[in-house]
């Protein structure tokens, strides 16, 4: 049994390419030496992101910044391409950089698999400060650290997997938005039928308390429905 083993300083400089025919490497794309750490490789922002429920792929040039406010999640799209080494012996973890977590930032630890060729990675980061955070396309948003490992036959990853990723998560933020538009349907009709009972009584003004109260907390109401759908089997 071959222990895993931590890449680092000479090693890992010898084992990061950008050259395609390298295949015994891992080959990375946009590659710059100086992102080259002791015992890392730093990923810089690439020039898309997806930053809302729809998870619509937003392109932005080099001189526009993007903007993370406070509990906002983004995903960002590394300025790098990885092609993992075809004897699948190395696997690589991302975690966060320091400065930007110092800063708020953290972005999901994740892995990079042994049999990954999709190309870009794509790295899902959280503000976790008071205050907005902006980022531009070239600066650095994570590192990854490199493991070696026994290797064994695995069926590439391609992007094909990321692509259906985020088609599965745009049908189901259409799906969910639907279904939000028929729950606030259904509320305002049983919100209106109470506020009319209360009308036929008489009594105008408390009908228009109870209509403002209802519309108040719909929202909250509407979220109970959803977060007890869920959990129901």
């Amino acid at each position: 049994m071959v222990r895993p083993m931590f890449i680092a300083h000479s090693d890992l400089r010898n084992i990061i390419t950008d050259d395609p025919d390298e295949t015994g490497k891992i080959r990375i794309t946009n590659f710059s030496a100086d992102k080259i750490r002791p015992s890392s490789y730093d990923f810089r922002v690439g020039k898309q992101y997806i930053c809302d429920k729809s998870c619509r792929i937003v392109s932005f040039d080099q001189d526009r910044s993007l903007t993370i406010f406070p509990g906002q999640k983004c995903t960002v799209k590394t300025l790098e391409e990885v092609y993992m080494p075809r004897s699948r012996n190395i696997s690589g973890i991302v975690t966060s950089s320091a400065r930007l977590s110092l800063e708020g930032l953290s972005s999901v630890s994740t892995l990079i698999d042994p049999n990954w060729e999709g190309g870009s990675l794509f790295i899902t980061v959280t503000n976790n400060g008071p205050y907005p955070i902006k980022i531009r396309n070239g600066t650095t948003i994570c590192r990854a650290v490199f493991f070696e490992h026994a290797g064994e036959k695995i069926t590439p990853l391609t992007a094909e997997l990321m692509n259906t990723c985020i088609d599965n998560l745009t049908k189901n933020y259409k799906w969910q938005k639907r279904k939000r538009l028929y729950l606030w349907g259904a509320y305002a009709v049983v919100s209106s039928i109470i506020a009319g009972i209360s009308y036929m009584f008489g009594n105008t003004n408390l009908a228009t308390i109870v209509a403002g109260f209802l519309f108040f907390i719909g929202n909250r109401v509407l979220d109970n429905i959803e977060r007890f759908t869920l959990l129901s089997p």
